[in-house]
Formats: C-alpha cells, structure tokens, sequence
C-alpha cells in the first residue's frame, strides 16, 4: 500500500479492513478499533490469520469478506463483534486486470441500536450464531439469539448453497417468508427473481394459469395476448410456494410432473417450456396427516422435501422476544419519525405471554404499543393494557424443563380457542379477525373449524 493510499486507509473515520482474495487478514483502521472496541493486541493477534478461523474463534460473525468471495459482488450485513458490538459492514471485491478478485476491502460504521435493544443484543457469548444478519441491502434481517433459531439459520445458510428444494415448516406468523428469503438471497440464484405465490389466496379454477400461464383464448375472460405465469417469471431465481399445503390435489398432479421433468404446458398450449428455478415451498399444517388423509400426495411431498427446516413457535424460543421487539419498536420509530424504547420492566411480560400469533403477532402489537404510548419510554402499564385484550390463560408462567408435552397442547388448544371466540365477539368477521391477529383469512377459517366456533 503506497504512501496515499496508507493515508486515506488509515485517516479514514469510518472503520476499515483489508483482506486478500483468500479472506487472509491484511490490515485494519484506527476507525475500525475505535468503532468495535477492539484492543490493540487483539488487532496485533488477527493480522495475516484467515476469516475463516476469526469466525470459528467469535471474533465475528459473519464475515463480510466471506460473504463477497462467495458470491462475487459486494455485500452488506450486520456483523457481531467479539467485543459486543452490532456494526454494518459493506464488503466491496477489487478486481485485478483479468477480472479476478484481488482484495476485498470493507467499509464498518457503528449502528445505533436504542438503549432498550443493546443488552439483549448480543447474549450468547460462546459465539456460536450471530444474533443479527442480514443477507444484502435492502432486505429484511432475521433477529435470533436463542439456540433453536441458531440452529435452522445455520442450516438455511448450508442448505441455500445449493439447488436443493426446501420445505419450511411452522405454525403462522413464525416468518416462514422471511426465511425463504434469507435462502433465496444467500443462493447461488441471488441476483435472480424472488417470486412468492400464496396458494391459498388463489382460486383453484386459476391456480394453474396463475402458475403456468396460458395461451390466447385458452378460456373464457382470457387475455388476447396470453400470458406468463409465474413459474416463468421466476426462471434463473426463486420461486416461494407459500401456503403448499392448499394446492388441490388435480394440481399437485401437474407440479409434480414440471419438478420431475423440467418443463410444463401453458393452460390451452401444446408446445412444451422449460425453466429453472429454485423451489422453496412453506406450510403451517402436517403433511404427513394429509398425506395419510389422501390430502396431499407422497411422491410430490418426497419430491419438494429435498430439506425440511421446522420454524419453531415464539414462545419454544422465548430467549429471541426481547431481541425482536426491540428490533421492532427501533424500525416504528424509523417509519414515524420519533424514537422510543422500552422500559426493562416490559422484558418480563413480553416473554410471559403466550403470542400465539407469534412473531407476526409481536410486531403488530409493538406498532400498537408504540402508537398508542404516550411518552418516549414505553412501560409495564402501556404493554399490559394492550396484552389484556387477548390475555393468556391464568395459570399461565411460560415452559419450565418439567413441562408435560400433552398438558401444554391442551393449555394451547384451549387458550387459542378462547382467543378466537373473543377476536370473533369483538371483530364481527373472519377477515375482521385476521386482521386483528395478524394472520391469514384462511387460517381463521381453519381454526374456526377446528375449534367448531
């Protein structure tokens, strides 16, 4: 590094760091130091060492440098430092003259989490997964710090590298969209479509040209022109069948036969397409009971379950509801304009409650909260008058070791059916309802079956 360069590198306020195109340590800022808290030795003990092992050791997490080698663009995340701190790091390749990677060079700045999120924040200190990640500008960031989310992250991310189908199962509002993003966006098809389909948001008499497309005059209504369908429209990225479970089992026939052999039919065409795309597919219902309930096909299910990865309910992962709501209540306070956090004293309601709208459920009632609170500082009394609305059942304290699987299925069936006869007493509606919840209209209809309301 000549003499210009070392000085803009080194007088440089934001923090910078220099790594080789085998994600070898080069050089780092004062800015850097300053901004991670990171001491001089432990500057002086990861010069000339690989990412790789600063990773492996906690030092931090994710690696940028990784992340841009990989995938061969610059790249943006949420990195934990070993000193405690959240940063957003931007990674940038340098080119040499034949177009390989020569360097990359990283550009961190501090990021301004409120007081109310900074203790939870990072609470693992073993380093094991980052508490906060984000996939690339622009994109929504998975908030996690409990053993359990630790675990499907770290799966999602081995499993996007490669062109295997994906299940994602979970109870709704678990943020199975949100995942299916963060595979999508860490996939070798990144810079490809991300095209997400409700299949149960679709009639069925148009699930097919929907998906598929069809030719002009294919059927009454039809445009002149014919049309794309969405399976096109996803060729060379991702296509997220949300709600799989609902496709008719007519239907399932024909996935089936575009996932086996590549290529499919507009609806009223007779010359074959073909297209690739990644599949990723998300229900909150057991395959396995409509499969045995002639529901849902066996061979399709074998066929999209190249890996399944079970979201877990809010309340198995208790140790991530601090976490997300201060995530939450500092994007609310980005979108109107005036900052404000929680007080310590709502942690201990937060993660008694039972949120069965899970984390969907979480972010709806930060919004309320902090829309209807007064004062800057959100306390005990502002939280508990909107939780009162859908309160948990008395005997109600959260899991402990010694909980009894069946008895906490019971206590939740019964507490969801309490819950949905009030949502319906008060809202008037099934779509009235999904909105209060934050849930799906079809879900509503499912749990009102069930629960014979």
């Amino acid at each position: 590094m000549d003499n210009a360069y070392s000085s803009i590198f080194h007088g440089s306020y934001d923090g910078l760091v220099l790594c080789d195109q085998s994600g070898v340590l080069l050089n780092l800022n004062e800015g850097y130091r300053r901004i991670t808290g990171t001491s001089v030795q432990d500057v002086r003990e990861a010069l000339g060492r690989p990412m790789e092992e600063l990773v492996q050791e906690g030092v931090v997490s994710p690696s940028v440098t990784l992340e841009v080698l990989r995938r061969r663009q610059a790249v943006t995340l949420l990195q934990r430092i070993k000193t405690g701190r959240i940063v957003l790091a931007t990674g940038n390749p340098l080119y040499d003259e034949i177009g390989r990677i020569k360097y990359v060079v990283t550009n961190v700045r501090s990021n301004s989490w409120p007081a109310s999120l900074e203790s939870g924040a990072v609470s693992r200190p073993d380093g094991a997964m980052e508490c906060i990640w984000s996939a690339g500008q622009g994109l929504p960031v998975l908030v996690a710090s409990s053993p359990a989310m630790g675990k499907v992250l770290e799966l999602a991310r081995r499993v996007a590298a490669s062109s295997l189908p994906v299940i994602i199962c979970g109870e709704s509002g678990t943020g199975k969209d949100v995942l299916a993003r963060f595979i999508h966006a860490c996939s070798l098809v990144a810079d490809g479509p991300f095209v997400p389909v409700n299949c149960a948001a679709v009639q069925e008499n148009l699930l097919e040209a929907e998906l598929f497309g069809y030719e002009p005059g294919a059927f009454t209504g039809a445009s002149k022109r014919g049309k794309a369908g969405l399976v096109e429209v996803a060729h060379g990225g991702t296509l997220f069948l949300d709600e799989i479970a609902e496709i008719p089992v007519r239907m399932q026939a024909k996935l089936l036969r575009f996932l086996q052999d590549g290529e499919f039919y507009r609806v009223g065409g007779s010359r074959p397409r073909h297209v690739q795309v990644r599949l990723i597919c998300a229900t909150n219902q057991n395959l396995s009971e409509l499969i045995n309930k002639g529901l849902f096909r066996s061979d399709l299910y074998y066929r999209l379950a190249g890996v399944t990865l079970n979201l877990p309910a809010l309340r198995e992962r208790r140790e991530d509801i601090w976490l997300l709501a201060g995530h939450f209540i500092r994007q609310v306070g980005l979108k109107y304009g005036r900052e404000k956090a929680f007080d310590p004293q709502v942690r201990p309601l937060l993660e008694t409650y039972a949120w069965p709208g899970n984390v969907r459920e979480l972010q709806n009632t930060v919004e309320r909260v902090y829309v209807l609170a007064a004062g800057e500082i959100i306390g005990p009394d502002d939280v508990q008058e909107l939780l009162d609305v859908l309160p948990p059942p008395a005997d109600w304290t959260g899991p402990t070791a010694g909980d009894v699987v069946g008895d906490f299925k019971k206590l939740q069936e019964q507490f969801e059916k309490e819950l949905f006869q009030k949502a319906m007493r008060q809202y008037g509606s099934i779509r009235g309802t999904a909105r209060a919840l934050g849930l799906a209209p079809a879900t509503v209809i499912r749990k009102l079956r069930k629960y014979k309301i």
